[in-house]
């Protein structure tokens, strides 16, 4: 009797299975990714989120079929037919064609105009609100421990990390991670009080700074480094150890041309590192061009189409679309396929706005009419219910008129 093949996938099914939660952060460089994905699987099967998630994952499977079966079609012939004849016809080889010239001709106006004439610093710290929980109680120093609980982690230290456990994931799979993983309810007010002195830090080196959440600031230090002749590389020191001497609590730093790429930087040598992207252009396409694309964002716009690449992330979904229907795994390998993506993910080619970050943020400036804070926002993860009491309580906290007052802005609108 012959045997039954079995393939790789049904065998090990886990191996297909992808949650946010399944993605390394940093301090999980050496976590066995396998381990952490059949756990998560086993632990979640039957669960509605698991359920869901099949969904979710048998519709991307078709989307790339589809999106395969759409590829074959757009031939090298065909481009080479449109190049040389000038004509439009309809259908996704003149897609390509469109997507091809245009994107050509985007690419060398934007170097044309290309900034490199700021120095912009993000400033991450690192593990945030379980290193504010260690240094009230430094016993848990050295331990795996997590804040927040069995439904949700806000944040995981660089302990519990080497498990494969991170933020945004159920406290119950990361008890499964790592059974003696410490659990500490989270405390905003005292994280606030930590955030507030570490802006106090920022202020020094930019006024202006802008705060993306409680443990991450974005600084142009442009003028700093002028007046004081000296680099971005030594003003982030300086930024780190003003922020330890004031916390107690350490930080990453990026220092890049905008800052978008400063972002991705600060990520590369946490935790209490730093990374230095050099201002001139061939530094900063070689570094773009090796970046994965989940440091990507691919957004298309209807009506028109426009095609955006911009730093900032591109999710679990379109990452996969990508790796596995069109190959791509880089930055570069978007930029060498930009034709495709453009005829296959947009339903109109009329244009396309093809660019590593996005104009706006190549040529911010800090003046304040740049950079003026037009909204402001807040947000807390708390467990499901349907007790509308304690939604209307929930929705208390986040009444942002105080907080508008308190910078006297004008309040436009509340959404």
């Amino acid at each position: 009797m012959a045997k039954t093949e079995t393939s790789p996938d049904a065998a090990r099914p886990w191996q297909s299975y992808h949650t946010v939660y399944t993605n390394a952060k940093a301090g999980m460089d050496g976590v066995d990714k396998e381990k952490v994905q059949r756990i998560v699987y086993e632990v979640s099967k039957g669960s509605k989120f698991f359920e869901n998630e099949e969904r979710k994952e048998a519709f991307i499977r078709q989307k790339i079929e589809n999106m395969r079966s759409r590829c074959a079609k757009i031939t090298s012939a065909d481009s080479s037919h449109y190049r040389t004849h000038k004509t439009v016809k309809s259908g996704l080889s003149s897609s390509k064609y469109i997507c091809e010239t245009v994107a050509e001709k985007r690419i060398v106006e934007l170097e044309a105009t290309r900034d490199l004439s700021r120095v912009w610093i993000h400033v991450d710290m690192d593990a945030f609100y379980a290193a504010v929980e260690t240094l009230s109680n430094p016993l848990l120093e050295g331990k795996p421990m997590a804040v927040g609980s069995m439904s949700m982690i806000s944040t995981a230290n660089y302990e519990a990390r080497k498990f494969g456990i991170r933020a945004a994931m159920p406290g119950f799979i990361a008890h499964k991670l790592c059974p003696e993983l410490i659990f500490v309810r989270p405390d905003f007010k005292k994280y606030t009080h930590y955030s507030d002195l570490t802006r106090k830090v920022f202020r020094r080196y930019d006024p202006n700074f802008m705060a993306a959440s409680l443990d991450e600031a974005y600084l142009d230090v442009t003028e700093v480094c002028t007046e004081k002749g000296t680099s971005g590389e030594e003003v982030a020191k300086e930024i780190r150890a003003g922020v330890f001497e004031e916390t107690g609590l350490t930080c990453s730093a990026g220092v890049a041309p905008n800052r978008l790429l400063a972002k991705v930087c600060s990520d590369i040598n946490k935790p209490n590192g730093q990374f230095v992207l050099p201002n001139n252009r061939m530094a900063v396409v070689t570094f773009i061009s090796s970046l994965p694309i989940r440091k990507v964002n691919i957004l298309t716009e209807k009506p028109h189409g426009q095609l955006y690449l911009q730093i900032g992330g591109i999710g679990k979904v379109t990452e996969h679309i990508l790796r596995d229907a069109l190959g791509i795994s880089t930055c570069e390998e978007i930029l060498q396929k930009a034709s495709y993506i453009c005829a296959l993910f947009s339903h109109s080619t009329s244009g396309l706005e093809l660019s590593p970050v996005s104009a706006q943020d190549m040529l911010l400036t800090d003046t304040p009419e740049v950079r003026l804070r037009k909204s402001i926002s807040n947000e807390r993860t708390f467990s499901a219910t349907g007790d509308e009491t304690l939604l209307y309580r929930k929705l208390d906290p986040f009444e942002v008129l105080k907080s508008i007052q308190a910078r006297t802005l004008k309040k436009s609108t509340n959404s």
